[in-house]
């Protein structure tokens, strides 16, 4: 919701809202009511435990227990890197999205993010990374076959390391999205530590100047997996 402050009764445990920024709710036409988000699991390749959070209109998807009378548009984000945890916030862009365009947001927390602690992170670091989008194609799979959306409806985004993943994952498997918003890649794996900043995430994909390196990073790497 847009900024909101509350206070916490010490003496019933209530949660009051103490002010709220009443101009930017006049503006949007918010109404929190409106919305909902859940936060589930499911199943990656290798059987991990893998959390998803999913908001949208109550009208839109009133439960995950039961499926819409059509697909959705959806919008599927993932990270998944460095240990960054996804942590919720208001977006007037989302919010948008939400009320005008009758779509749900979905945010992956895959393993390479901070979301479980250093296991988690470190799960998807260097030669685990196919983890990190084995997590991500598993959140696509699991909306589609929850009937939420289909392929035809299901939009990915990431930017940054976020966006290397949605490049991997539109090689890797196409049949699952419609549109791929890729924002800022690191996209060529065996030379990005040779430019701008790129020495500095050594230790999170590894350097191919290094020896084994190479072999790990050339089977995602999504300048040198796309395919004719």
């Amino acid at each position: 919701m847009p900024t909101t402050f509350f206070r916490l009764n010490m003496e019933t445990l209530n949660l009051e809202k103490f002010w709220q920024n009443k101009e930017l709710f006049d503006k949007t036409g918010y109404n929190e009511d409106e919305f909902i988000s859940d936060f589930t699991h499911f199943k990656s390749k290798d059987g991990t435990s893998v959390p998803i959070t999913i908001i949208r209109k109550k009208s839109i998807l009133p439960s995950l227990d039961t499926p819409p009378a059509k697909p959705i548009l959806t919008h599927l984000y993932g990270y998944g890197g460095f240990g960054t945890s996804n942590k919720p916030e208001f977006s007037m862009k989302d919010t948008l999205f939400y009320k005008n365009m009758e779509g749900i947001q979905v945010i992956a927390h895959t393993r390479g993010g901070g979301e479980l602690g250093k296991e988690w992170h470190d799960a998807g670091k260097k030669e685990k990374r196919q983890n990190v989008f084995d997590d991500f194609i598993g959140a696509a799979e699991f909306l589609i076959n929850s009937k939420f959306t289909d392929p035809k409806h299901l939009v990915i985004s990431g930017g940054s390391n976020g966006g290397t993943l949605v490049s991997v994952v539109a090689n890797q498997r196409p049949d699952l999205f419609a549109l791929v918003n890729c924002r800022v890649p690191v996209t060529d794996m065996l030379r990005y530590q040779k430019f701008t900043a790129g020495i500095k995430w050594v230790d999170e994909y590894g350097n191919s100047d290094e020896e084994g390196t190479v072999d790990y990073l050339l089977k995602y790497s999504p300048l040198h997996n796309i395919k004719a």
